[in-house]
């Protein structure tokens, strides 16, 4: 029996395939050497480079001799007679099959002790996912009815289970490989063999494809087509995406199981009960399991979620198929998250609600298509014991102040945002704060972000209002032109005890690393809670990036809080978000009213039963016009819009708009 000979550092025939799967032929090796182990299991998602690796192995063994019959599930009727029959037939490249008719298990088994004589036998059988209908008779009368001594590669999109892991037997003679997506520093020498050298470009093709084999094979091809990264983008990006949709969904045969697929790919992460909400319609757990056991679906803590790059790939295809399912499904799901925010005011709610409005920029910023390990980093509160850290901070970034930059990528609307920061900026800034400020106004004004191993990665300064800070805000740089511009009834109201804050200034967000895109998105994702204070948020930046961020969660420029603290080419605006008070549902309804707007509002009309006319007044109400605004915009007197008002909040069981705007918020 031959042994494997090949150095599989030296294969340069096989290089294209031998990225990213050296451990896999190392286990291929070990497989081979070890007598106990009788079946390989290689598994991973459509796309992930199975196939390839089978070809690899195949090449491998038969270049030491062994025999190598390779078969795939969709060449013979999943019988045994017909695997049997499969099998004699492959013999044929090497040895005169077996001539009887209908051979058997034990005449196979013959054919097979005589070829083990000479060769080592390896049996390769691919897309087994299609073959649990031949499974069991596989395992209990295949396998213990032929030599030992023969290799089984089993190759799929699903980790064998049932009894192949419960049993201890079958355990202990099962190898199981999975197949992961490339690492960066392989997406680079993969682009580098295809004569791709670019920085720019192996990032654009890193962030689209996150290391996906095929789609990093199908867009490097697009690209070689095109002159730039920028024509790569904009003409070929959907094309891959659509080409990998197909492939991942060919496991699925069921309209009704397409259809969870489709309606679950719009969420975050998701479960029974969002589904079935989404749906309109109970889903069976036969259904629910059968969504979750597909090999792109996985499973995290209470809830599943699809592979980010699979996700976006399924919603690209059903926004180009069907934009009003797409818009219907988004809607929904929206609605979901608004009504979960009213009742519990969960941080998680809030999240998933803002990822839902589909604001590119939000999704992109706050929820990166790359998974961050929740476990990497954690919020620590700043006092006493840590402001020495804080100081050591301060003096490290002075040292090496300069340029801050990072890529945004959002790849359903092919869009990426780029934050920049010049050295000059950075520079500025630390003349204007540091731990002097943060003193000032209080150490509970400052948080630490790190990691589980003590590091420091990031900081933020975020000022409560109070009594206490107030007179000093209104005398700092950068938050001076907001407060000296308030009336005396605001400011007034802004004097109130410290347990009582009734505004938040963000004033500094900093990082060790300013590249560090997961430190970023974790430290921003941090302020999120402000968004649940029931409080007046208030920002300056003179930065076009965080501009564009804090417009899209909908804060208000304040006109005459324009000032030029950052120097005289820096004009900084000054931005508001006032959620105080009751208006947190009505904030919610403004982000949301473009969303399938005319569905959510027929909707609600429906359920009220209005008239077109009072469906119009209603949408308006939601959107926070007043009776004499609703008036110009509907050509009517302000006293019939007020006659119809009082229609609506007859036949909706309310007594006033903001009783209303929580019915209809909860009824959405």
């Amino acid at each position: 029996m031959g042994e494997i000979q090949t150095d599989f550092n030296e294969l340069h025939t096989f290089s294209d395939y031998l990225i990213g799967r050296e451990s896999e032929l190392t286990g291929f090796r070990n497989f081979l050497a070890i007598d106990q182990l009788r079946v390989m299991n290689i598994y991973g998602q459509a796309g992930i480079g199975k196939t390839y690796l089978l070809n690899v192995l195949e090449q491998l063994s038969l270049n030491d001799g062994d025999i190598f019959i390779r078969m795939d599930s969709s060449d013979f009727n999943h019988t045994p007679h017909d695997f049997i029959a499969h099998v004699n037939l492959s013999l044929g490249s090497y040895t005169q099959p077996m001539t009887e008719t209908n051979p058997t298990i034990f005449d196979l088994k013959i054919k097979l002790a005589q070829l083990l004589q000479s060769s080592r036998v390896i049996i390769a059988i691919d897309t087994y996912e299609n073959m649990a209908d031949l499974d069991r008779w596989i395992r209990q009368f295949f396998l213990i009815h032929t030599d030992p001594s023969i290799k089984i590669i089993i190759t799929g999109r699903h980790r064998l289970s049932g009894e192949w892991v419960e049993s201890p037997i079958w355990r202990a003679q099962v190898q199981h490989n999975p197949l992961n997506f490339f690492t960066k520093k392989e997406i680079t020498l993969f682009l580098n063999q295809r004569n791709i050298e670019d920085e720019s470009m192996i990032k654009t093709l890193h962030d689209f494809t996150e290391g996906h084999p095929l789609a990093l094979a199908l867009a490097c091809l697009s690209f070689q087509e095109q002159e730039d990264s920028a024509d790569f983008r904009s003409t070929e990006i959907q094309h891959v995406l659509l080409e990998l949709t197909k492939r991942w969904l060919s496991e699925v045969s069921n309209d009704d199981i397409l259809n969870l697929i489709e309606a679950a790919a719009m969420f975050k992460q998701f479960n029974q009960h969002s589904l079935s909400v989404v749906l309109e319609r109970e889903i069976s757990y036969e259904n629910f399991i059968e969504l979750t056991s597909l090999s792109f679906v996985q499973k995290n803590q209470n809830n599943w979620n699809f592979h980010e790059l699979i996700q976006d790939s399924i919603k690209v295809d059903l926004l180009q198929r069907s934009p009003e399912k797409f818009a219907y499904f988004k809607g929904k799901v929206v609605g979901y998250y608004q009504k979960r925010l009213i009742q519990t005011r969960n941080l998680d709610d809030i999240a998933m609600f803002f990822y839902h409005i589909g604001d590119d920029l939000i999704q992109s910023v706050f929820f990166h298509s790359k998974t961050i390990d929740k476990n990497r980093f954690y919020i620590e509160l700043v006092d006493d014991y840590n402001f020495p850290d804080v100081i050591c901070f301060f003096e490290k970034i002075k040292h090496d102040v300069g340029v801050s930059k990072t890529a945004f990528y959002n790849r359903v609307s092919n869009q990426t945002f780029h934050f920049f920061a010049s050295s000059e900026h950075n520079l500025k800034e630390l003349k204007l704060i540091g731990p002097d400020y943060i003193q000032l106004m209080g150490l509970d004004s400052t948080k630490l972000l790190r990691d589980y191993s003590g590091n420091l990665h990031a900081i933020s300064v975020v000022v409560p209002v109070h009594k206490g800070t107030i007179d000093h805000l209104s005398k700092q740089p950068v938050s001076r032109a907001y407060f000296n511009q308030l009336t005396d009834g605001e400011w007034k109201k802004l004097q109130c005890p410290k347990e009582d804050a009734g505004a938040y200034f963000i004033r500094f967000l900093d990082f060790v690393d300013p590249s560090d895109t997961d430190a970023r998105i974790a430290l921003m994702y941090d302020l999120l809670p402000l968004l649940l204070t029931g409080a007046k948020i208030i920002v300056s930046s003179p930065l076009p990036f965080f501009q564009e961020l804090v417009k899209s969660f909908g804060f208000i420029e304040i006109p005459r809080a324009l000032h030029y603290d950052y120097g005289e080419t820096s004009p900084s605006p000054t931005y508001e978000l006032d959620l105080s008070g009751a208006r947190l549902i009505e904030y919610m309804s403004h982000l949301s009213k473009d969303l399938s707007q005319t569905n959510q509002y027929k909707m609600i009309s429906d359920y009220l039963n209005l008239t077109v006319r009072e469906g119009e007044i209603l949408k308006l109400i939601i959107e926070g016009n007043t009776n004499t605004e609703i008036g110009k915009q509907l050509y009517v007197a302000e006293i019939t819009v007020k006659k119809h008002i009082s229609r609506i909040f007859k036949k909706a069981g309310v007594k006033n708009r903001a009783q209303l705007v929580k019915k209809v918020m909860e009824n959405i």
